[in-house]
């Protein structure tokens, strides 16, 4: 992810750092205008989560020294993509132009191959000097070196923390000590100890108990079933790691809006985000991110909307501290209710995304190839046995594109494929073992130059649950998954 900084001193000792951040997302489905139509729609995320095209209001953090804004601009076409520039003016100052191609072209090339139709999603962080707030800034958005957009924006402070009798911040917590304290008392060694959170607030849970679980070798499961996480359970391992810091560990779930600003991750994904999650532990009021052990999620579904979607392209993203995006493997259950199930050796925000297919192109004799829209150069072109009929292809190319991984052991000349499931295929031989089931193939793996090893096509594509259709006219393979 591309990142722009500058850093210039303004009138009145103002200190402005700017960083931009591509998270961009593709909307499929429209065709994307031709140059000289209407200009596009330009849109900022203010302080409520709502999208406003005139003006916006965007609050600073607590510590009053850097807000965050979101831009959105939908449709462009990829040459006006190449076009767009924003400028960011302080009255008649100018603070800063930033053009989007210097800045994300090399992901722009990955992600917008082959799309006709997509929007794009900027975040701005801004870090205040001695600024007086609230305070007033001029965004404006410009496309071919026409302005298409002026939003006015206001800058803020958040609300004072307020505190109750005993001085304490809000939000309040829960303290769930006592309840952690009583099922302790039934649970055995291996246990888990369950408590819910009925309150929409982070649980509280002090060292001693904590240290009480360990001892003891059970896991702790919360249930916030106000914020859709059913189950949060940490295993020992965790719990050991946490109770061994100072202080009291305040542990929270809260589901986000699917179109803030803290679920823009996952748009890159080009998929579309349903919901999102922060769940979160600190103790002794520091965050901890990475857990010692693992924590397993539930994930309450009821209330998202998931009319036309496929179970199987159900996903949970996850944004780690460090800005990664990764994909967790999840279970699926229909219920009632519907949850998603997933585990996780890190805390911060997960977002339950509907993937968009994956498809795979490839022309038997060529070795021109494309995923999603992107060309590949194959080394070794896909062609067909005659005597078995079948079309045999590239095992490693195939299975990766598809998520999985691929090992080679040189000594048994064999291929191991790993998708949830074991595949294990022997150069020369027609016999297969699927997660250790013995199944036959009639034409077996071949090693092709330059040491390629081939497979047949609707063998390893339909038994890692892909589609697979064959134009005999024109000789093209398309695999969807």
């Amino acid at each position: 992810m591309a990142r722009l900084y500058a850093n210039r001193t303004l009138i009145g000792n103002v200190a402005l750092v700017v960083f931009l951040a591509f998270l961009a997302t593709l909307t499929f489905g429209i065709t994307a205008p031709a140059s000289g139509e209407a200009a596009p729609s330009v849109t900022v995320q203010d302080k409520d989560g709502n999208w406003q095209s005139e003006s916006a209001t965007v609050q600073t953090d607590s510590a009053k020294s850097q807000t965050s804004l979101t831009i959105r601009i939908s449709p462009l076409t990829p040459s006006e993509f190449q076009s767009v520039w924003f400028t960011l003016r302080d009255g008649n100052n100018l603070l800063k132009t930033v053009y989007a191609v210097y800045t994300v072209y090399t992901t722009y090339q990955q992600v917008y191959a082959g799309v006709y139709g997509y929007q794009m999603v900027y975040n701005w962080v801004y870090a205040f000097n001695n600024v007086t707030l609230p305070h007033g800034y001029t965004l404006e958005v410009y496309r071919g070196g026409e302005r298409v957009k002026t939003i006015a924006l206001t800058v803020e402070a958040p609300p004072p923390e307020t505190s109750g009798g005993g001085g304490a911040p809000a939000p309040a917590t829960a303290d769930v000590s006592g309840q952690v304290t009583d099922q302790l008392t039934k649970a055995k060694p291996g246990d888990t100890v369950s408590v819910s959170v009925t309150e929409n607030k982070p649980a509280a849970v002090s060292e001693a108990v904590l240290d009480q679980v360990a001892q003891k070798g059970c896991a702790l499961e919360l249930k916030f079933t106000k914020a859709g996480v059913d189950s949060l359970v940490f295993d020992v391992q965790t719990v050991k790691a946490i109770a061994a810091q100072d202080g009291v560990a305040q542990i929270s779930a809260a589901r986000v809006a699917a179109d803030s600003a803290a679920a823009n991750f996952a748009l890159a994904s080009g998929g579309k985000v349903l919901a999102a999650y922060d769940i979160s532990v600190s103790v002794g009021g520091k965050e901890v991110h990475s857990l010692a052990g693992k924590a397993r999620v539930t994930l309450n579904l009821t209330g998202i909307d998931l009319t036309g979607v496929d179970p199987s392209r159900l996903a949970v993203l996850h944004k780690k501290a460090d800005g990664t995006v990764e994909e967790l493997a999840a279970v699926y259950s229909a219920g009632p209710p519907p949850a998603l199930t997933f585990t996780t050796g890190n805390l911060s925000v997960f977002a339950v995304v509907a993937k968009a297919p994956k498809v795979i192109k490839l022309t038997v004799g060529q070795s021109a190839a494309g995923i999603d829209g992107k060309p590949y150069t194959l080394d070794a072109a896909p062609y067909v046995k005659a005597k078995a009929g079948r079309t045999l292809v590239p095992v490693r190319f195939i299975s990766e594109a598809l998520g999985s991984k691929v090992e080679w052991k040189p000594s048994a000349r064999q291929v191991v494929i790993t998708d949830g499931r074991e595949i294990v295929l022997t150069v020369g031989a027609t016999d297969v073992f699927v997660d250790g089931r013995k199944a036959a193939v009639d034409c077996a793996p071949e090693i092709v130059a330059p040491g390629r090893t081939f497979v047949p096509l609707r063998f390893i594509s339909e038994t890692l649950g892909a589609e697979v259709s064959y134009n005999h006219t024109t000789k093209e393979i398309t695999i969807v998954k």
